[in-house]
């Protein structure tokens, strides 16, 4: 019986904390995972410290679990726009990013 209680309560407690996010919170959560991912590695492709970072255009729901966007990266007079696929499960969310075209000045 102790084991039933403290598992109903866990799941109570799981729900309060990511059951009640809206729409609009989720979608800025996934935004910012992408724009992480996107951070970490346009340093790399456009050489600089801390690009900056901009969504292009809407988050396109694949399925109830992956999300796709762009996000751009500007340093200098580079920049790239990246592909971010996000996966999500269990709460977690999980972004690859591609680039999709870069361009120097």
């Amino acid at each position: 019986m102790k084991r039933v209680c403290v598992g109903i309560l866990f799941s109570l407690a799981a729900l309060s904390a990511f059951g009640c996010m809206s729409s609009q919170d989720w979608t800025e959560r996934i935004t910012e995972d992408a724009k992480r991912t996107v951070r970490e590695r346009a340093p790399f492709d456009l050489g600089c410290d801390e690009p900056e970072l901009v969504r292009l255009g809407d988050m396109v729901r694949l399925s109830d679990y992956h999300q796709r966007m762009t996000i751009g990266a500007k340093c200098e007079n580079k920049r790239a726009s990246y592909v971010v696929t996000c996966m999500t499960a269990n709460w977690v969310t999980e972004c690859t990013s591609e680039v999709n075209m870069a361009t120097t000045n």
